[in-house]
């Protein structure tokens, strides 16, 4: 059997997160997918908020922005998912608006999300984010985010 080429495979270079559970890697049981619903996050253009301390500006995160990193935390930690992944990883994300407004996918499914999981433990830092792809979902009342991650290397 062959190794698993990771992100040169044709699969995941056709948008398949195949990476771990490709028959060409021997160690494909060995790591199911990470799958969490997590909140709607907060936009990036809602997720800093610049506060002037004496004369210099400082960019914080909002009280919105603390609030999501918050509740990802808790239900991190309620499914008791695996933490502390140490390797590269493949994030799939599926946004549900919580309504039909207008709204830009790159500004939902990025910053405030993955250093939400970082905050939360679920990999050291989010640079281990090797591969990410967003897609938007069929709209529900107070909308959702349902992230699959994957290990890739």
């Amino acid at each position: 059997m062959s190794s698993c080429p990771g992100l040169t495979c044709p699969r995941a270079m056709d948008g398949d997160l195949c990476c771990v559970s490709c028959p060409a890697n021997p160690d494909k049981d060995a790591y199911p997918p990470l799958i969490l619903e997590l909140p709607f996050p907060p936009s990036v253009n809602h997720y800093w908020r610049a506060v002037r301390v004496g004369n210099a500006t400082r960019t914080l995160i909002s009280a919105p922005g603390r609030a999501f990193r918050q509740e990802v935390a808790q239900r991190v930690m309620a499914e008791r998912k695996a933490l502390g992944i140490d390797s590269g990883v493949a994030v799939a994300v599926m946004l549900h608006a919580p309504d039909n407004r207008r709204r830009d996918l790159d500004n939902f499914g990025g910053k405030a999300l993955l250093d939400a999981l970082t905050h939360a433990g679920v990999w050291r830092d989010d640079s281990q984010v090797r591969r990410l792809s967003m897609q938007w979902g069929e709209t529900l009342r107070g909308g959702k985010t349902v992230v699959t991650i994957r290990r890739i290397g």
